[in-house]
């Protein structure tokens, strides 16, 4: 296991459900992720490049009016470097498939977070929510999410860790090929896991 896996298994990520919307928030179990604070200054500080950085694929457990074919999620990205460097926007998100094949997917970008930009000093983390149409068959199954910071072409690959907690990783069918994503947020619990 990655230390960023290992990280994410002492993290436990829970959706609490409302009407139509529900806020994401971070329990740790001895250890929690350092949020990272809106840029006040970003002129001198670089953007983080792919190498600069780790992410997590955190499960939720499923909500919405079906919630056994919704799966939701909560996207951790970590500053694994020792400089200071913003990230802004929305990641990109592909997926590995059964075959060990890495796949394109379609993320649709969603409003629900405003944009800003987001300052990552070492160790600290953005946050970012998707969700996405999982059924049991008839669809292509994940067996890892591919992760691309904004404004990046390469991608970071990550497992799909498990609503359960305890860092275990499984696979998911991911119908469509595609997510609903937020933009990245310096706090989970800015971050909405939402029904679209």
């Amino acid at each position: 296991m990655s230390r960023t896996a290992s990280r994410t298994a002492r993290r436990i990520a829970t959706v609490a459900a409302s009407t139509g919307l529900a806020a994401v928030a971070c329990v740790g179990m001895g250890a929690t992720a350092h949020a990272a604070t809106p840029a006040t200054s970003a002129a001198s500080i670089p953007q983080c490049a792919t190498a600069d950085l780790g992410a997590d694929f955190q499960l939720q457990p499923n909500v919405g009016d079906r919630p056994e074919t919704r799966g939701a999620a909560l996207i951790m990205v970590t500053n694994n470097s020792k400089h200071t460097c913003n990230v802004r926007g929305f990641i990109g998100l592909g997926y590995v498939d059964a075959q060990g094949k890495h796949r394109d997917a379609t993320a649709h970008r969603t409003s629900y977070v405003p944009v800003t930009t987001i300052t990552l000093r070492p160790g600290t983390t953005a946050f970012a929510g998707a969700n996405f149409v999982s059924q049991p068959t008839g669809c292509p199954t994940a067996t890892a999410a591919l992760v691309t910071p904004p404004n990046q072409t390469t991608s970071i690959a990550t497992p799909f860790l498990s609503a359960e907690g305890g860092g275990k990783k499984q696979s998911v069918t991911l119908c469509g090929e595609s997510f609903n994503i937020t933009a990245l947020a310096p706090r989970a619990s800015d971050i909405g896991i939402f029904n679209g």
